[in-house]
């Protein structure tokens, strides 16, 4: 026998070929993988008739009563919202394992199922942490917050997904001394408990808490970077947030967004429109941001070009463009827009429309609305209230609120300003003092009321029993604050207001906060103080603080400051009626000032 033979049945001794059986059971596994990677790509784009059409063609096969499919298709109708299928997909598996029983359970408490879901958790014959973690995440969203600790305790074994969901649970619902308890005991603490935490207190206002947990957080993901932006972003810091933002790692579609937001909100188009126009990557919430700042500006034409702009149009859309409309005197366009373009009505469309009647002083299209409608909160019976009261119509705005259902901290703070508006600060008062519940938007009511009949001294103690009573103030409650020093000429008291309200209570001052300081300075007479915190202040001074040194310096007889102002007055292009009265009265006295008004 040659080498050459020798070596050929050597080989062939070596080489194992695959038996039939084995062939056959590698061929079931590849066509188990395939139909499982269909059903996942199902899940992934929520495509119910696909999910069923694929289905049946593992029925025509022999995988028909493969546990493994079921159990997909379990988790494929489940995810997919179809419970009934689910239900019927796992009463066909002939011996269920841990698994099938979970992903049922889990499919009827991620779609709502609550008794459902509570029969299945009761009927297993064993419970993994993914079915406890389950149960406790259904009560928590349902804000069922007992049930969810309750089981919480019971769990025979924690980990970081059933500690994160009871830490969320507590976060959700406003328990943060609750959730800031547990998430100091965690041991574990992951990337997703310190987001959970930030979030909370970005949420409810509390950026300075959440900020110093930002700066404590091992490693930050672009969820934690982008909650600490938004609760900055919407408290209307803005300077802080475009600090975020330039710090930040990367950025997503949520990170762009939300400094459109920004932006748009206090009313800075330009620099929200650069943004928008940055973006690599828009949806409808980006869309939505920068309709809505063009529409609160009242800036019809921008905004009727970025509505036809929007490649997706929906209820959101249409209600921005309304608000143009609507809330700035467009009514008859905000009537037919209403009646003949939007295909669906909202409570937010219908509330949109009764505003901006009420607003104008219409309030007999606002009650043919309101009688029309299918559905009203409080805010629909806020505008009513306040649309009578700016018409005078005082008894028809009590009237309206002992009709009310159900009162809210809106109503009880527009009874507070209806009645101020009318001269009956003392029935304000009274009111105010009959609240079941006071919020900042309550507090404010009262103060600013107070301040605006120059009653400052009552202004001031209601703010000292709001500092008592420990609601956080924000730049409205201070705007209101340093108005009541200004009619009372309390420098000091000013002074002090004006520091507190960026250090103790973290609200960055505004430039309101900065002209009311401007004002109290120059009604005391102190021009110089005046006019260097109008070239300090951290904004370009516009016509109003101009105006107010040129008024202090006519009193004060500064003309040289009066001089400086008028030309930086007029520089700024706004030659208003006001500034030449002032200029006028001055160069009266002064021929050297004639031409300035010229």
């Amino acid at each position: 026998m040659t080498q050459c033979a020798l070596f050929l049945i050597f080989v062939s001794t070596q080489i194992s070929v695959p038996s039939p059986g084995a062939i056959a059971r590698r061929k079931q596994r590849q066509e188990q993988d395939f139909f499982a990677d269909l059903l996942r790509s199902c899940t992934g784009i929520d495509d119910l008739d696909r999910g069923k059409q694929i289905h049946a063609r593992i029925l025509g096969t022999q995988h028909g009563s493969n546990r493994f499919l079921a159990n997909t298709l379990v988790e494929m109708y489940g995810k997919c919202g179809s419970m009934e299928d689910a239900k019927m997909v796992f009463h066909g598996i002939e011996d269920p394992n841990l698994f099938s029983w979970s992903i049922l359970l889990v499919g009827y408490a991620q779609n709502g199922y609550l008794e459902d879901a509570e029969k299945i958790f009761a009927a297993m014959p064993e419970r993994n942490v993914v079915a406890w973690t389950a149960m406790l995440a259904m009560h928590a969203q349902a804000a069922n917050l007992e049930e969810a600790k309750r089981l919480f305790d019971a769990m025979p074994e924690q980990n970081d997904v059933s500690k994160n969901t009871m830490l969320a649970a507590y976060a959700q619902n406003g328990h943060l001394e609750k959730a800031r308890l547990l998430f100091d005991g965690m041991g574990d603490r992951n990337v997703v408990s310190w987001t959970i935490m930030v979030s909370a207190y970005g949420q409810n206002g509390l950026v300075n808490e959440a900020r110093t947990l930002f700066d404590r957080m091992p490693t930050r993901g672009v969820v934690a970077w982008n909650a600490l932006l938004t609760a900055n972003a919407r408290l209307g810091h803005l300077e802080e947030a475009k600090k975020l933002f330039d710090l930040m790692p990367e950025w997503n579609v949520i990170s762009w967004t939300a400094m459109v937001e920004a932006f748009a909100r206090d009313g800075y188009l330009k620099q929200a429109r650069q943004v928008f126009d940055r973006m690599k990557e828009r949806n409808l919430v980006s869309w939505t941001a920068i309709l809505s700042g063009y529409a609160q500006s009242g800036m019809i034409e921008e905004t009727k070009c970025f509505f036809d702009r929007s490649p997706e149009q929906n209820i959101f859309t249409w209600n921005s463009l309304l608000a143009a409309f609507a809330l700035h005197g467009f009514l008859v366009e905000a009537q037919q827009f209403f009646d003949l373009k939007m295909v669906e009505h909202d409570l937010v469309s219908w509330n949109t429309m009764i505003t901006g009647y009420a607003q104008a002083g219409y309030m007999q299209e606002a009650v043919s609305l309101f009688n029309r409608m299918p559905s009203k909160d409080a805010v629909t019976w806020t505008a009513m209230i306040t649309g009578h009261a700016q018409l005078m119509q005082h008894h028809e705005a009590q009237r309206v609120f002992r009709l009310m259902p159900e009162r809210d901290v809106l109503s009880w703070s527009a009874m507070v300003g209806v009645n101020a508006q009318n001269g009956h600060l003392e029935e304000s008062r009274r009111i105010f003092d009959e609240m079941p519940f006071r919020d900042v938007v309550c507090w404010n009511s009262m103060i600013s009321s107070y301040a605006g009949s120059g009653r400052g001294e009552e202004s001031l103690e209601v703010f000292h029993l709001m500092d008592l009573d420990g609601t956080k103030p924000d730049h409205v409650t201070f705007s209101s604050i340093l108005t009541a020093c200004s009619h009372l000429g309390l420098l000091n008291s000013g002074w002090r207001m004006f520091v507190v309200l960026a250090v103790d209570h973290g609200v960055p001052p505004r430039q309101e906060h900065y002209a009311s300081m401007i004002d109290i300075l120059a009604r005391l007479g102190k021009l110089g103080e005046a006019e260097e915190l109008v070239k300090s202040m951290p904004f370009v001074p516009d016509l109003q603080e101009w105006a107010t040194l040129l008024g202090a310096s006519r009193v004060h007889r500064n003309k040289k400051l009066g001089m400086e102002a008028a030309k930086s007055a007029i520089h700024l292009g706004t030659k208003t009626s006001s500034t030449f009265v002032l200029l006028s009265d001055m160069y009266k006295e002064d021929r050297s000032l004639r031409r300035l008004a010229t």
